[in-house]
């Protein structure tokens, strides 16, 4: 009974620190595509 509380809330960190992930790799590429847009007009 324990064990399979214990996975799941293993699992439950896994996902949310997968969706954590994709969040920051998402805003990394937006504030690069940003970056590029200002660097156009130097």
């Amino acid at each position: 009974m324990s064990t399979s509380v214990c996975e799941q809330y293993v699992d439950g960190l896994n996902a949310s620190l997968h969706d954590t992930m994709r969040f920051v790799r998402a805003v990394l590429v937006q504030e690069t595509k940003f970056l590029d847009y200002l660097l156009q007009f130097d």
